[in-house]
C-alpha cells in the first residue's frame, strides 16, 4: 500500500486535473456562508495550534521518495486486503448493481451488537436513520438493535469545531431536542460506541481552495475523532466511509468533491484509523456501477442521496462487520477498492 506521505504527494499532483464546481455541492450546508467566513480565520488558528502528529500541514514539502517502503510494506502483511462482501447465502451478491428488494429487508440476530450505540453524520446518516426507524416498524423492531441516530444536514467535523449548542440556527446533531458536540453525545447518551459517518461533502466543500480540500476534510476529521477521545477515553470509535457520486453530479461537481477527492479523503482516513486502532468500515464502493461511479438507480435525487432500500448494502456492511468482530478475524482493510471497483 502506498504510504500517506505519497498519497498526498499524488493528490497535490492531480489537484490541477479536477473536474469544475458546482454550486449543488453545498446544497447540504445550512449553516451561514458568512458564519464561515467570520471564523476562517479561528480554522486557521487552531489548525495551526494542533499538535497532533497524524495532522498534515497544507504548506509541508512532501518528498515522495522518503523510504517509507519498507514500512509500508509490513503494514501490508499485518493488514491483509479483506473482502468487502463475503458471500453469505440469501445476500444480494451483486453489489450496488441493483436496488434491494423489500423482501430483502430483513432483521438479523447479529443487529443485538449495535445495542447501545449511536450513529452521528450528516444528511445520508440522518436518512439512514429515518429508514431504521421505518423497517422497526414496518419490518422487525431489533433491526440494527437500540442503535441511536444523532445526524442533521451539514454536520460533520468542521461544524463540530467551530460551532457551539448555544449558538443560534446550530448544524450540531440533537439528542432529545438538545445539540451536542460530537465529544459531548457519549455523556449525554450513554452509548459505549459511536459511529461517525464521515461527511465529505460538508467537510470537503469547506475547504478554501480545492488544492488543499482534502488535507483540510483529513486534518478536521483527525482533529475531530481526537477531541472525541481525549473526553471519551474509553469510548469505542468507528468510522463509517464517505459515499461517492452519481455520474450526473460527478459531471457537475468541481474542484472539490469529486469521486477522487472523496476516494483520496477515505483512505487518508483509513490510515490514520488503522494506525490508531480505530474501526473503519467501507460503506460507499458496494453502491458503485462498474464505472465507479454511485449507481444511479440506487440514488433518489440522482445526485448522491440514497434510495431507502439501498440501505440495505449498509446494513449488511454492518452486520458483516459485527460478525467478524465477534469472531475476532476483523481487520480494516489495506486500501479503499481503486475505483472502478467491479
Amino acid at each position: 500500500m502506498c504510504s500517506l506521505l505519497k498519497k498526498i504527494f499524488c493528490l497535490t499532483l492531480a489537484a490541477g486535473l479536477s473536474l469544475s464546481c458546482f454550486a449543488a455541492c453545498g446544497k447540504e450546508e445550512t449553516a451561514d456562508s458568512k458564519d464561515d467566513a467570520s471564523k476562517v480565520e479561528q480554522s486557521k488558528a487552531e489548525e495551526n495550534n494542533s499538535e497532533e502528529s497524524s495532522v498534515i500541514s497544507e504548506n509541508e514539502s512532501i518528498d515522495a521518495d522518503t523510504t517509507e517502503e519498507s514500512s509500508a510494506s509490513e503494514d501490508s502483511e499485518a493488514r491483509p486486503h479483506r473482502p468487502d462482501r463475503p458471500d453469505r447465502p440469501n445476500r444480494p451478491q451483486n453489489g450496488g448493481n441493483r436496488l434491494p428488494e423489500d423482501s430483502d429487508i430483513k432483521a438479523d440476530p447479529i443487529d443485538s451488537y449495535f445495542d447501545n450505540s449511536v450513529f452521528i453524520g450528516y444528511s445520508i446518516m440522518m436518512h439512514f436513520g429515518r429508514y431504521i426507524g421505518e423497517w422497526r416498524t414496518e419490518v422487525d423492531p431489533g433491526m440494527l438493535g437500540t442503535a441511536q441516530f444523532c445526524a442533521g444536514v451539514s454536520v460533520g467535523f468542521t461544524v463540530d469545531r467551530i460551532q457551539t449548542p448555544d449558538m443560534p440556527d446550530t448544524s450540531l446533531p440533537l439528542y432529545q431536542g438538545q445539540a451536542y458536540n460530537f465529544a459531548d453525545l457519549p455523556a449525554a447518551t450513554g452509548c459505549d460506541t459511536l459511529y461517525i459517518g464521515l461527511s465529505g461533502y460538508s467537510d470537503l466543500k469547506r475547504a478554501m481552495a480545492s488544492e488543499t480540500c482534502v488535507i483540510s476534510a483529513y486534518n478536521e476529521a483527525v482533529m475531530g475523532i481526537e477531541r472525541i477521545k481525549a473526553k471519551n477515553p474509553d469510548l469505542k470509535i468507528v468510522i463509517l466511509s464517505c459515499t461517492y457520486n452519481t455520474e450526473i453530479f460527478e459531471g457537475l461537481t468541481r474542484e472539490r468533491c469529486t469521486n477522487a477527492q472523496v476516494l483520496e479523503y477515505n483512505n487518508l482516513v483509513l490510515d490514520y484509523c488503522t494506525q490508531n486502532g480505530i474501526d473503519f468500515i467501507d460503506v460507499s464502493t458496494v453502491l458503485t456501477d462498474k464505472n465507479g461511479l454511485l449507481n444511479e438507480d440506487l440514488s433518489n435525487d440522482g445526485e448522491y442521496h440514497l434510495l431507502k432500500n439501498t440501505y440495505f448494502y449498509w446494513l449488511e456492511a454492518l452486520r458483516d462487520y459485527a460478525e467478524q468482530k465477534q469472531a475476532g478475524t476483523w481487520q480494516n482493510m489495506e486500501d479503499m477498492p481503486t475505483l472502478p471497483a467491479f
